[in-house]
């Protein structure tokens, strides 16, 4: 890669100076090693601050060069909503659980892609495996002398399968409350 770093748009960094600093940083960063997989982070930090075409780029050409790394690929799937193009997002997921079909990351934004385009049996179905997949976690969890045993007692930052909304077949229990004011949410 000849020039690791997107040369348009630099004026759009964000006033952030926080966002602006971590940009610079993961920038330099590449172009002390252009080979690095600082692409992933800085894709991600332009994505955040609005730069999706920059994001989308820096991906698809580490991506040339590391294929299997989902990180970078959960970044591009996020820039490519971001950036309005759900089916490109849609088939970057579609990659992913290809080769990982346990990310549960991945099956969530996949279900709400889904969602968003009416096709409730699909969402519902990434929706399931979500699911399972949480409460097989949370099986291991609370095992004796299992991993992260702390969650089983409740310490942990994650949710519960319980916090998870009730998954019907019905497509009624995907749409908009009335109260919701255009965010969706499912209802009981």
């Amino acid at each position: 890669m000849a020039n690791p770093i997107p040369q348009g748009g630099r004026a759009e960094v964000a006033e952030d100076p926080v966002a602006a600093a971590a940009i610079r940083r993961y920038e330099e960063r590449l172009v002390r090693d252009p080979t690095s997989l600082a692409f992933a982070p800085l894709a991600d930090a332009y994505r955040k601050v609005g730069r999706t075409r920059e994001a989308i780029n820096l991906c698809r050409e580490g991506l040339a060069r590391f294929q299997h790394y989902t990180t970078a690929r959960l970044i591009l799937a996020k820039a490519h909503l971001d950036d309005g193009n759900p089916e490109a997002a849609l088939a970057e997921l579609g990659v992913i659980l290809q080769a990982s079909p346990r990310d549960v990351q991945a099956h969530r934004m996949a279900a709400e892609i889904h969602r968003k385009a009416g096709r409730w049996e699909e969402a519902r179905q990434h929706l399931e495996r979500v699911v399972k997949l949480d409460a097989s976690r949370s099986r291991v969890a609370s095992a004796p002398g299992g991993a992260r045993s702390g969650r089983a007692s409740g310490g942990g930052s994650r949710p519960s399968v319980a916090c998870l909304p009730t998954i019907r077949s019905s497509p009624r229990a995907w749409a908009p409350s009335a109260s919701s004011r255009g965010s969706p949410t499912m209802r009981p």
